[in-house]
């Protein structure tokens, strides 16, 4: 109870200065239901804070640390491209848990309150069919929410941008690709709000990454829009608890019992969709 009168107190603060961000810490994702309404953006930052993989290894830090590990041996860009096809191989072999078991409540309290909802994913558009599957797997579906605007590209591919810079919204889930190209939340989302015509009055944002949620938050401010940042702190305190020793043995375990041809296959994969 004190927990949700200091975030209503928060939020009164911050319409007196409606130029300011607030970002405040959750342990239940049911907290959104106290401030969403409608005309409200509510994001939900999917990887790393909805869905977890059961194993360290496929955590999107494991793609990070081995990213640093191949640079030592490869070039910037040589390695990049590696550590991302070890992962997006990880990926399709890791288990997934759910950490809010309530999710699909606040789906529904937020579908009465006419919210609109957007999944976000940081991976790249190739990986959709994956990451719908996944939520599909937990009875997750964001078309449940209204939509703040209709599937689609956002930016499509072309002779000067790749498939891996593009981003899309399918099944209400917006893919920013981020993970493989370094696109910031702020830009994709200023992208995003470029083609709306009735842009939203106030957007809350679910997230573990507290820098994503002030650099959003930023971007709020100047574009003269409610920003509620949510740090959902049970997925950060996993992301937080990521040991680099224990995901050098699994990596090393999975590794014994994957083939070659089985790399070469989706290197061909990703390959295909660029």
């Amino acid at each position: 109870m004190r927990r949700y009168l200091f975030m209503v107190l928060a939020l009164c603060l911050y319409r007196a200065a409606p130029l300011e961000a607030v970002v405040i810490k959750i342990t239940d994702a049911q907290a959104v239901l106290k401030f969403a309404r409608e005309k409200t953006l509510v994001c939900f930052n999917i990887e790393d804070t909805v869905v977890f993989p059961k194993q360290m290894v496929g955590q999107s830090a494991w793609l990070y640390n081995r990213e640093l590990d191949l640079k030592t041996t490869l070039s910037e860009e040589q390695a990049r491209e590696q550590a991302f096809l070890e992962w997006m191989g990880i990926s399709f072999l890791v288990d997934y848990e759910l950490v809010s078991a309530n999710l699909r409540n606040v789906l529904t309290g937020l579908s009465l309150k006419r919210s609109w909802v957007l999944g976000i994913s940081q991976r790249p558009v190739h990986l959709i069919k994956n990451t719908l599957r996944i939520l599909r797997s937990f009875n997750i579906d964001f078309t449940s929410c209204p939509a703040i605007c209709e599937d689609g590209w956002l930016s499509h591919p072309t002779k000067d941008t790749t498939f891996d810079q593009a981003m899309a919204i399918e099944k209400n889930i917006l893919f920013v690709g981020s993970l493989k190209n370094g696109q910031p939340m702020d830009a994709a989302l200023e992208v995003l709000l470029s083609g709306i015509s009735s842009p939203p009055s106030q957007i809350i944002y679910v997230d573990q990454d507290a820098e994503r949620l002030r650099s959003i938050g930023a971007f709020c401010k100047k574009a003269n829009i409610y920003f509620i940042g949510m740090l959902y702190t049970p997925a950060k305190q996993r992301v937080e608890s990521y040991n680099p020793k224990l995901t050098a043995i699994q990596w090393s375990q999975i590794r014994k019992n994957l083939s070659d041809e089985y790399y070469e296959s989706l290197l061909s994969y990703v390959k295909s969709k660029g």
